[in-house]
């Protein structure tokens, strides 16, 4: 199964955080992100 461009966005997204911290979030500045970061973010969000 191959992944979407936005599979990998996020993927990519998560891969730039500790996993080992339940304390520690992902923040993302709209303004300054790449929009696909920015859609990365938004989607996980909603999955939660």
């Amino acid at each position: 199964m191959p992944f979407s461009a936005d599979h990998l966005a996020e993927l990519n997204l998560l891969a730039q955080f500790e996993s080992t911290s339940s304390q520690e979030g992902i923040k993302v500045h709209a303004h300054s992100a790449a929009p696909e970061t920015v859609k990365a973010a938004e989607n996980l969000f909603a999955r939660g």
